[in-house]
């Protein structure tokens, strides 16, 4: 399950987490070859749960984010 919130200070994105994996909030200003920036990650989690990872500074126009998985 993933969701996201947004509101005048923040966006935040919740996802279910699994154990050994890490999670990567990333942010572009284009879904053309622009890059990508990291914002937060976390992980590799120890244990199954929730993972809230979030963007204290959005841009005031619209940007695209994107939630990167890794695992071992």
């Amino acid at each position: 399950m993933l969701t996201a919130t947004k509101d005048t200070m923040s966006y935040t994105l919740t996802a279910s987490g699994k154990a050994a994996r890490t999670y990567v909030l990333e942010r572009s200003n284009t879904l053309g070859t622009g890059a990508w920036t990291e914002i937060r990650s976390v992980g590799p989690l120890t244990v199954d749960g929730p993972v809230r990872l979030t963007d204290p500074a959005p841009p005031v126009n619209a940007a695209f984010y994107r939630l990167r998985v890794t695992s071992p």
